[in-house]
């Protein structure tokens, strides 16, 4: 993929930092510590710090995340908790579906596919036929599924996944995303501007003109005639005959674009680089910026009904309200974190590549993004007392603050 290649996986982990419980079932004894973890334990961000490269959500509160090195993510509470689920993989996860609550399936790098029957409490290999990079899985019933990936890789199981066979594409670029509307009619997207589209439920594949050689990354269908593809440069096509002919719309923006989700042929989300969330009530005939609160890549986008849509990228989020406001689920940081100070076990400031500082006041249990004043490479922190602080950086960066991190002065340096 061409964006792939951008994603950053951050490992940050504080050790021997104590956590105390904040209240007692009997008030007239003191709090109990809880035992101090022994050895290194993961701190943040929770549940876990690889970057999310897609959701699948069933309904407004059950859905699964997949993202780098195997993650597989499971909320039974729309998102408010996540399960670390194994996955048995180190491959990076790109595409999941699940049938039912119970059965699902996975696919990945390196042909990876893995399949589950139990909601993801296990998670085993399946023999795919390939090593392509497989970036999407669809099933149009519990037993029919196709998966999408490079080198023009379309693969079909009959039996729910237990099992996969190829099929000629007819495409050599690199496929992307793919939906069917009944067992029949599919169409997939891909790259310079590929769109290939099925009546016979993939026995053979025509190509359609799409008038872009622009890289399409996202596709979304509402009912069998309406869709819209997202991809490179601000590209957005809107189809309104099945995917047989397409036209450009103005999406306001030339970042790339990842994902696309519809939640009437009005309504729609599109997401892309650097945190950008685009928003139409009207078709995509035109498109309004949301804040989503990150600088992050946002790789997934679906909505689960009128008000509620989830994305994905670095972290997951979350919005109840067409998009007026979207909550951080969790987020990972892209910077690598050079250096770490507490004062005391409760207050820390950590900093690194790209400006970023980052704050806890709870011993390290939920760390906050600061605003980012610089992007230069920090190097050191150091505090006197909790208020006063000093940042150093690459550059001659020389920062201080007197209010606890709240806000930070560049100093001269010489």
């Amino acid at each position: 993929m061409i964006f792939k290649s951008r994603l950053a996986i951050v490992t940050v982990i504080l050790a021997g930092i104590v956590q105390f419980v904040g209240c007692s079932d009997n008030p007239s004894k003191p709090p109990v510590p809880e035992p101090e973890p022994a050895g290194w334990y993961w701190q943040h961000p929770m549940p876990q710090g690889n970057a999310i490269t897609r959701i699948r959500m069933r309904n407004s509160y059950v859905g699964t995340a997949v993202g780098n090195d195997g993650t597989i993510l499971r909320t039974l509470d729309g998102g408010i908790t996540w399960e670390v689920q194994v996955s048995h993989t180190t491959n990076a996860l790109w595409g999941v579906y699940f049938t039912d609550v119970n059965i699902g399936t996975a696919v990945g790098v390196n042909g990876t596919v893995l399949r589950t029957t139990d909601g993801g409490a296990v998670w085993r290999s399946q023999a795919s036929g390939t090593d392509s990079f497989l970036s999407c899985v669809i099933f149009t019933d519990k037993d029919t599924g196709f998966a999408v990936g490079n080198s023009g890789t379309i693969i079909h199981t009959a039996d729910g996944g237990k099992s996969w066979t190829s099929q000629v594409s007819g495409a050599v670029d690199e496929l992307d995303w793919a939906v069917f509307n009944g067992p029949n009619i599919g169409v997939v997207v891909g790259q310079n501007g590929t769109i290939l589209r099925t009546n016979n439920g993939g026995v053979s594949w025509q190509k359609q003109k799409s008038g872009t050689e622009n890289h399409l990354y996202g596709l979304s269908f509402t009912g069998i005639s309406t869709g819209t593809a997202v991809g490179e440069d601000g590209t957005v096509l809107r189809t309104i005959d099945g995917g047989a002919t397409w036209s450009a719309q103005a999406s306001s923006s030339n970042l790339d674009l990842y994902s696309v989700s519809f939640v009437s042929q009005e309504e729609g989300f599109v997401v892309g680089y650097a945190g950008l969330i685009l928003h139409t009530i009207n078709g995509g005939v035109s498109w309004q910026t949301q804040n989503s609160g990150t600088r992050n890549q946002i790789l997934s986008v679906q909505c689960v009904g009128s008000d509620i849509a989830f994305v994905a990228g670095g972290g997951i989020g979350k919005t109840l309200d067409c998009g007026t406001t979207w909550g951080r689920l969790f987020e990972y940081t892209e910077s690598d974190l050079r250096d770490v100070d507490f004062v005391g076990k409760e207050f820390g400031t950590a900093v690194g590549t790209g400006g970023r500082i980052l704050r806890t006041l709870d011993g390290g249990a939920n760390w906050n993004i600061q605003a980012r004043e610089t992007e230069s490479l920090l190097y050191g922190v150091s505090f006197a007392c909790r208020d006063t602080g000093t940042i150093v950086g690459e550059n001659g960066t020389v920062m201080r603050t007197t209010d606890g991190g709240a806000n930070w002065n560049f100093q001269e340096s010489g």
